[in-house]
């Protein structure tokens, strides 16, 4: 990935070894706010693969996983001229401890921070925030997006029938698809009680016909979702793609 674009798309985050706290607090809300986040336990296969795809951000729970030592080795070497150069790292703790702070953040240089969580995630929460919007983490995307290879489809109510289709592109704001049959569906058209099929979920939603463009598949359908589409669904949307995202990262670091 190049300079342009990470400027475009963004950087991968990832969490190595994050305690169940972390996971469920602030990897959540990462992803609700459209973070295309991944939870690592394996570090040896992550150090292969930031050589390959050196910059993504990487925030390291140092508690977990490895001993003090080796852990600076790990960042040592991934930060390092033949490691993963581009990368950038951030350290994650439970303890408030000024040397090892001024060991990783002065001497060995990660870029981003040195964080102490504890129960109240609040505060780490926003020093997290803070370093991936320095780091350029979200890019000039808005929206995280899964395409066809989530494998989701559609029914579509329409004259008292139904039409299937297979949903090319989603996001929490919309999605694009291919139907079984063209209904020849107008731009602005407004339809109600579209079902969507998603990594096993089934979400009721209303979009709006924002335009279409003929492919080799057949007439390519884009919908916008509207206001009415609440936002459990939109989050429900969210946690699929980065499920999605996760299985397929999974067996890229195997």
């Amino acid at each position: 990935m190049n300079g342009d674009t990470v400027s475009i798309l963004g950087r991968k985050v990832f969490f190595l070894y994050p305690s169940a706290m972390i996971k469920n607090t602030i990897v959540q809300e990462l992803i609700q706010q459209e973070y295309e986040v991944y939870v690592v336990k394996n570090h040896e296969a992550l150090l292969r693969y930031l050589k390959q795809n050196g910059e993504p951000v990487v925030f390291i729970n140092i508690n977990e996983g490895l001993d003090k030592a080796r852990w600076e080795e790990w960042v040592r070497s991934a930060l390092s001229p033949g490691g993963a150069s581009k990368v950038c790292i951030g350290i994650l703790t439970n303890t408030n401890d000024d040397a090892l702070r001024n060991k990783y953040v002065t001497e060995i240089g990660v870029q981003c921070g040195f964080t102490v969580v504890k129960s109240d995630v609040t505060t780490a929460l926003r020093q997290i925030l803070e370093n991936l919007r320095a780091a350029a983490a979200k890019g000039r995307r808005k929206y995280l997006r899964a395409g066809k290879e989530i494998g989701a489809s559609l029914n579509l109510p329409l004259n008292n029938t139904f039409i299937n289709g297979q949903i090319r592109d989603i996001s929490a704001v919309g999605f694009s698809c291919i139907l079984d049959q063209n209904p020849d569906l107008a731009k602005n058209a407004l339809l109600q009680n579209i079902q969507l099929k998603l990594q096993g979920r089934i979400l009721k939603v209303e979009g709006i016909v924002y335009g279409s463009r003929d492919d080799e598949e057949g007439r390519c359908y884009v919908f916008l979702f509207t206001q009415r589409v609440d936002s459990d669904t939109r989050a429900r949307i969210r946690d699929s793609i980065q499920q999605h995202l996760q299985a397929r990262m999974d067996e890229e670091l195997k």
